[in-house]
């Protein structure tokens, strides 16, 4: 039988982003659809540091083994 469940580092991933999206992106939405020009100085730094403090890891980094050693399903395509 397939499984349409998602992975538990997907829906994370999924809630991360979504707050991303609410806290950080809605709030200069407006500015920077009426200012096109500009670049997100703020947003592009604050994500530059998210990025160094994990170690230079993105969101798409998933993983080929489960604890106990057995090989599973690689999830990278759906992140």
């Amino acid at each position: 039988m397939i499984d349409f469940e998602l992975p538990t580092p997907i829906e994370r991933q999924m809630q991360l982003l979504g707050m991303l999206g609410e806290q950080v992106m809605r709030p200069v939405a407006r500015y920077y659809d009426e200012h096109e020009g500009e670049r997100p100085w703020d947003y592009i730094n604050m994500i530059w540091q998210t990025v160094r403090a994990q170690g230079g890891r993105t969101l798409a980094v998933g993983t080929e083994k489960n604890e106990s050693g057995d090989k599973k399903p690689r999830i990278g395509n759906l992140m």
